[in-house]
């Protein structure tokens, strides 16, 4: 069992800024207050959470709150709004509040010549006492990188430095970052020589598809409940039905243990239920997708090694249309057509959900990590190339609630002994991975409540609304307006292919 924490969001009043739900727009306040001299502001109101461990009937540990005692009136979880854990262990709020709150900032003046502006906000210490380190890594992986001479830099002071880099060159297809960090030179108090206070990422290049694989040949097999479709060690099928894909075997196995769907809600964060009332104010897009009907499900062979079924979908005041272009290596390309009324509420989620296999036991990606992040609360997440075991992909909170997502992913990897599923979009995109229902997720009141389902929920999400607003209680507990997402026309492509 991971560490127990209260929610994935944080909330602010005025200048004081609660974590409990997640430092959402605490990066604009932080560039406000950074704008203006005469501005204070960001105090953490409640450092760590305060739950109360103790067991259940069956003697499971967990982190108790209002009402587990048997109290009224009580308010709940609403004690658990820190930025460290109740067992004092660090959270993804607080990788987010180090990074926000770092005291030495770093600004591009021109990356083609290594050309950096550093910037030392503290109030009285030079830069000559820290170590300021840099690599250069090529889709996650360093190919360069070393250690700058001392910087004499005054407090509130800022100098142009080189970092000396040898040029790459992009052939390869691959994105290349520029790395900086900043590191303490002498053991502390609170910290041992070499520590990190401050990084910052650069973008030097961006990456660009390799070419394909030769395809091979496709056959086509229809009835009037379904379209099969036969490769290269592979077989779908598309149900007429429902227009949804619900299997895809590779070798003999089926890697799809619940049909590809549309998605449009999450499991409510303390803020979306408390504050926000997402479960009425947006509850069209909850119902939505019990709601669509389907009109047609139409098969086009396109060559001897590629096919297209065109999905057409609707309900009151929307149309979707999903394209499935199949080949014969068994890739698959997802693309979704959205067009609803500009007059509905916005959206928590746009994108697709589906289960997948629990054999799939690995999962390598490259995008935000290695924390959970979104989109308003990502700024101490890096871009990078990380692995981690499929069934600890989630964020365990004390109350369950949305968690898990990491957004600008390039590509992921869901890997097992039958094979790699590879997901990658036409764009980055946000993803999650579950081992439990979205339905679990948003009953439960506790970690002993949610029930493993013997397959992997995985969402591949285009856009997630942001997870923090200006206070958790009023409808200003919304994420601003920049970070939601309003009803409209979205267009948004994945594709899924197996690698062996």
């Amino acid at each position: 069992m991971g560490s127990l924490s209260a929610s994935p969001s944080g909330r602010a009043d005025g200048d004081v800024i609660h974590p409990f739900q997640p430092y959402v727009s605490k990066p604009c306040y932080w560039d406000l207050i950074r704008s203006k001299p005469n501005l204070m502001g960001g105090y953490i109101w409640d450092w760590i959470d305060q739950g109360v461990l103790t067991t259940n009937s069956k003697g499971a540990a967990y982190l108790a709150y209002g009402g587990d005692f048997g109290d009224k009136p009580n308010s709940g979880n609403f004690c658990l709004n820190g930025v460290i854990n109740s067992d004092r262990t660090p959270n993804p709020k607080t990788w987010e509040c180090k990074t926000l709150f770092q005291p030495v900032a770093f600004e591009a003046v021109d990356l083609d010549t290594g050309k950096i502006k550093l910037i030392n906000r503290f109030n009285f210490t030079n830069m000559k006492d820290y170590s300021i380190h840099w690599n250069l890594s090529e889709e996650g992986m360093i190919v360069q990188q070393g250690v700058l001479d001392s910087m004499d830099v005054s407090a509130g002071q800022s100098r142009e430095i080189k970092i000396p880099f040898q040029p790459l060159e992009n052939k390869s297809g691959k994105e290349q970052w520029l790395r900086l960090s900043v590191h303490e030179t002498h053991d502390k108090l609170w910290c041992r020589a070499g520590f990190e206070i401050a990084k910052q990422q650069f973008l030097l290049n961006e990456g660009h598809p390799v070419s394909a694989r030769p395809e091979r040949a496709l056959s086509i097999k229809e009835d009037k409940t379904s379209i099969q479709l036969n490769g290269s060690g592979f077989a779908a099928v598309i149900d007429r039905s429902t227009g949804e894909l619900s299997s895809y075997k590779v070798g003999g196995e089926e890697w799809i243990k619940s049909p590809l769907r549309p998605a449009f809600w999450r499991p409510q964060t303390d803020n979306d239920a408390k504050g926000g009332k997402t479960q009425k104010l947006m509850k069209y897009w909850k119902e939505l997708g019990g709601k669509l009907t389907t009109d047609s499900v139409r098969m086009e062979r396109v060559s001897e090694t590629t096919a297209k079924v065109v999905v057409k979908k609707r309900a009151e005041k929307t149309d979707l249309v999903i394209t499935y272009i199949f080949n014969g290596n068994g890739e698959v390309s997802v693309t979704m057509d959205l067009d609803s009324d500009p007059t509905l509420p916005p959206m928590p989620r746009l994108g697709f959900s589906m289960g997948v296999s629990d054999e799939f036991v690995t999962t390598h990606y490259f995008g935000k990590g290695p924390w959970e992040n979104y989109i308003d609360r990502c700024a101490g997440a890096e871009v990078g190339l990380y692995e981690k075991s499929t069934a600890d992909m989630y964020f365990e909170y004390a109350m369950p609630q949305e968690n898990g997502n990491h957004t600008a992913t390039r590509w992921v990897d869901l890997a097992g002994a039958s094979g790699t599923l590879h997901i990658e979009g036409d764009q980055t995109f946000g993803f999650s991975i579950w081992p439990w229902s979205p339905e679990n997720l948003e009953s439960a009141k506790h970690p002993f409540d949610l029930v493993e389902q013997g397959f992997y929920t995985v969402n591949i999400d285009h856009k997630q609304m942001g997870v923090g607003g200006t206070d958790s209680w009023s409808a200003k507990a919304l994420p601003l307006e920049h970070y939601r997402i309003p009803s409209g026309k979205y267009n948004y492509t994945v594709r899924l292919t197996p690698l062996h």
